[in-house]
């Protein structure tokens, strides 16, 4: 007699199918890879920094660069956000979503610029992190603009994007479940970032003259006012007015403010401190500062939060040599450090099954 699965059984063959890890024969080991806007791709031993495996990817003379790093879950594909091709109508934009399979070194273009439909299907499955997914919401007319987190469980999804506003989208169900908006404002869309700690969702945004902090799991049925959050880095010559970043680690959260670039609040307060702040959600209160004395472009947590990997911002126009820092999610020590080439560079911390021996170089597809 055929026996059906019980319905939590159902969901949870599903979600394994949905987001498993590469096969068990397949072993990985894990790399911190940086991508420098030159076109310079490193994997990098996370604990002593050192280069263990390179690819060059040609550019075009006049481009804008690598734009962003990310790493499949599968374990064999890393994206990089790349230059737009000649022959497009959006050739002066950012970015097209390029893929390269470690194995082979194939490069395929992925999707086009941002806020096109050809993103729709992409899905953050943490930091640093990304994939590729047919599932899409049936009821999605209001999330196009969403980006997506996966909860640690791979059971929900939640879709940010700026106001703030979220979608919370059911995995198992293949629908949006509910969505959630902040008590309207008179002025602009706020700048929203967001992060899963444990079976929670926290979206951190400055509305009109007022930083704050939300809460949400997938039981929440209301954004609500959220709680307060002081000034990041707060100097008595120059307001917070920028873009700050939200990362989980060591089991609680890590605010920074955005150091590098035409955000970067040095071009007009000198003196402004810098540092990652320890926030508590439920206060609301900046309850430490660790590595005060650095500012940071960019940081991802390491596989289990112990650790968090940062690029320093040595000055504005980031075309002074860079510092990468490991460093003590708990305490703010910094356990190692390197110097990066000038300009740009972005992060990911991802488990592989291989990546290429010495270095090497790809070309992009062009003329699409």
């Amino acid at each position: 007699m055929r026996h059906l699965l019980p319905a939590t059984l159902r969901i949870a063959v599903l979600l394994a199918c949905l987001f498993a890890p590469a096969a068990a024969d397949s072993a990985t080991s894990n790399y911190l890879i940086v991508a420098n806007q030159t076109g310079l791709i490193e994997f990098l031993d996370p604990a002593s920094l050192k280069t263990l495996s390179s690819i060059s990817v040609n550019l075009p003379l006049e481009s804008t660069g690598l734009r962003g790093i990310f790493a499949d879950p599968n374990g064999h594909t890393v994206y990089i956000e790349g230059p737009v091709g000649p022959n497009s109508e959006a050739a002066n934009n950012c970015c097209w979503l390029y893929s390269i399979d470690l194995s082979t070194l194939q490069t395929t273009r992925v999707a086009g610029i941002w806020g096109t439909s050809s993103r729709h299907n992409l899905v953050n499955a943490g930091p640093g992190m990304l994939q590729l997914t047919t599932r899409w919401p049936k009821n999605n007319n209001s999330a196009v603009d969403d980006r997506w987190q996966v909860s640690p469980d791979g059971r929900w999804w939640f879709g940010l994007r700026d106001g703030p506003a979220l979608d919370l989208y059911d995995v198992a169900n293949a629908k949006i479940a509910r969505s959630f908006a902040a008590p309207s404002n008179s002025g602009q869309p706020a700048w929203a970032t967001g992060a899963w700690l444990g079976n929670q969702f926290y979206v951190y945004a400055k509305v009109e003259d007022s930083a704050r902090l939300w809460t949400l799991s997938p039981d929440s049925s209301e954004l609500g006012d959220g709680v307060v959050i002081p000034d990041l880095n707060q100097s008595p010559v120059c307001s917070f007015e920028d873009i700050a970043q939200l990362i989980a680690a060591s089991h609680r959260l890590l605010l920074y403010e955005v150091f590098g670039g035409k955000v970067d609040r040095r071009f007009r307060c000198p003196s402004v401190p810098g540092g990652v702040s320890v926030l508590d959600p439920a206060t609301g209160n900046l309850t430490a500062t660790l590595a005060s004395e650095r500012h940071f472009w960019t940081l991802v947590p390491n596989a289990d939060g112990s650790e968090f990997f940062a690029i320093t911002s040595e000055e504005e126009s980031m075309q002074t040599s860079a510092n990468l820092l490991r460093i003590s999610a708990k305490t703010g020590q910094i356990l190692q450090q390197r110097t990066l080439g000038s300009g740009y560079s972005w992060l990911a911390n991802a488990s592989l099954q291989s990546v290429p021996p010495g270095h090497v170089t790809v070309t992009l597809p062009t003329g699409l």
